[in-house]
């Protein structure tokens, strides 16, 4: 086999080889991609929920999460302002007290857990928070947003 040859055969088989590490090597990040992100609700890292508000809807990838700190990323998509506020409550998010005459949720009945208000139409905030096992409502409570269904039941375990 002359030198020029060997090299090329080399050549080859390097690329055969890379190939085959490559292809094991791209299985194996998408496992541990995976890994990571279904233990991110257990540890260290937390549990990231993405939430949508319009009107008048508040919709959210996952409605459950792991017992402590929880992100919620919220992207108001409607053409109006809105807010986002987590009580935490055995009640359904249906049934929260209204105040007397008002369209809004009387929040001093509750226990408010943090709240993020004025979401500007279009705009994206995050409120991050650490919540132990229990039922939680999110709602927005813009008068009358909660009363036209601004609100969604999520546990914590």
């Amino acid at each position: 086999m002359t030198r020029a040859a060997a090299r090329t055969l080399g050549s080859i088989i390097l690329v055969v080889a890379l190939a085959a590490c490559s292809g094991t090597g791209s299985n194996s990040a998408t496992s541990t991609a995976t890994s990571a992100a279904s233990g991110a609700g257990g540890g260290g890292g937390g549990t990231t929920v993405n939430v949508t508000e319009t009107e008048f809807k508040i919709e959210a990838d996952a409605t459950s999460a792991p017992a402590g700190q929880v992100t919620f990323n919220i992207k108001n998509n409607g053409t109006i302002a809105h807010e986002f506020v987590v009580i935490k409550t055995d009640d359904a998010a249906s049934a929260l007290p209204v105040a007397s005459g008002e369209s809004e949720v009387d929040e001093d009945q509750l226990t408010g857990i943090d709240e993020k208000e004025d979401i500007a139409p279009g705009t994206s905030v995050t409120l991050t928070v650490n919540l132990e096992a229990g039922h939680y409502a999110l709602i927005c409570n813009v008068e009358g947003h909660y009363t036209s269904g601004m609100h969604l039941d999520f546990t914590v375990s």
